[in-house]
Order: C-alpha cells, then structure tokens, then sequence
C-alpha cells in the first residue's frame, strides 16, 4: 500500500529536522514551539545532544524511505551499539525492509 504524499512530506521533514539538530544544536534549539512539552527541561545542563540510540536504524529508514542522508553522529553511532537493532526492539529486522 502506498504512503499518502501528505504522510510522506511530514516523514521527510521530520529527518531533515533530525539532520538540523545534528549540524546546528543552536539553530535546532530556537525553534518555536506552541505545543504541550511534557517531561521536559530547558536546562543547558540537563542537554545530551545526540540523536537517541534507541531510536533503532533510524538512518536506514530514513535514507530508505525518505531519502535522506542523516548526519553522521558520532554518540549515536557508539551508543546505539549496545541497543541493537534487534526485532524485539524494532518490531522487524531493518535489513528486512523494502523500497516503495
């Protein structure tokens, strides 16, 4: 089944962000924002900028499906090490996945 173009747009939006926080913390950082943030500090000292490593394969998915290169980072990079990718985290084995 194809993805909605509106769903897609957002997907590669969503990356290209990724890949904003990645060069420029700075830039990332004076976004605005209207929404409700939840469980969060804007404490410089609480910062750990890095792309979470739980965020599992998230360079093949986004290179696959929306055709973005993400920045290479290097804490992501080290620390997803230890969290897989795995199917139990994942929910599938990302060098399963097929091109649309």
């Amino acid at each position: 089944m194809p993805v909605p173009k509106r769903v897609l747009d957002k997907v590669v939006a969503a990356v290209q962000l990724i890949n904003v926080g990645v060069r420029d913390l700075k830039k990332f950082d004076s976004r605005s924002f209207s929404g409700y943030r939840g469980n969060v500090s804007t404490n410089p000292r609480d910062a750990r900028p890095h792309i979470h490593q739980m965020a599992i394969a998230i360079d093949a998915m986004a290179n696959r499906y929306a055709n973005v290169t993400l920045e290479r980072d290097k804490t992501y990079l080290r620390k997803r090490e230890k969290e897989g990718p795995s199917d139990f985290t994942l929910g599938f084995h990302p060098g399963c996945m097929i091109a649309q």
